[in-house]
């Protein structure tokens, strides 16, 4: 993550909460975050109608760590005033697919909800798979599992390009289902494609709009 790393994104909350003073950063998560992340987690899915097999804070500083040993694992929090109001984490191994990068979790505090961050985190986590990809000669799949109840997220993945590629029975420990959702990226939109291809004349696909 080398990109976020050396240089926070910084975003100006005049587009996101109408207040320009206090600005929302990405960057990636740090070991110290994950008191933070946890109490995220709990908040979105730790109800008593919901998730009861929340990520705990130890379980978090695994991941953190395993994102930031090289594993080109995006794991993207969203900060304000240094307070932590959302995140991404995002994982290469799930279906054990060097060309598949898959979705883990997206959470944003419900106190901030409904102002964009989601889509901040989905559109940031995608540009670092890009690049962490751009040297694999093969497209690229994004995947997820969305709840079959949650419009939201539906209409955030979709509004991004993904659809719905099957569904899950019981996906999730309240018994509920889950959509697979999926977005391909061609090999042609990462950055060094006409370097690697200089001596092919073809011309590249177009890159998909979404």
């Amino acid at each position: 993550m080398a990109q976020l790393s050396d240089k926070a994104k910084e975003l100006s909350l005049g587009e996101v909460f109408g207040d320009v003073s206090k600005p929302l950063v990405l960057r990636p998560a740090h070991d110290a975050d994950c008191p933070q992340l946890a109490e995220v987690h709990k908040a979105c899915f730790g109800g008593p109608e919901a998730y009861v097999d929340y990520w705990k804070e130890e379980a978090f500083r695994e991941i953190v760590r395993h994102s930031n040993q090289g594993s080109n694992c995006p794991f993207i929090v969203a900060t304000r005033d240094d307070k932590i109001v959302g995140f991404i984490m995002v994982d290469y191994n799930s279906f054990y697919k060097p060309d598949r990068a898959y979705v883990a979790s997206i959470d944003v505090d419900p106190s901030f909800q409904k102002h964009g961050i989601a889509r901040l985190l989905l559109e940031a986590a995608q540009q670092e798979i890009i690049r962490a990809r751009q040297f694999i000669n093969t497209d690229t799949d994004i995947t997820a599992h969305i709840c079959v109840d949650n419009i939201a997220s539906q209409r955030l993945f979709q509004s991004l390009g993904y659809a719905v590629t099957g569904v899950e029975k019981a996906y999730y420990p309240t018994g509920a289902d889950a959509f697979i959702v999926s977005k391909n990226i061609p090999e042609a939109t990462k950055p060094d494609y006409k370097q690697r291809h200089s001596h092919i004349k073809v011309k590249a696909p177009a890159r998909p709009r979404v």
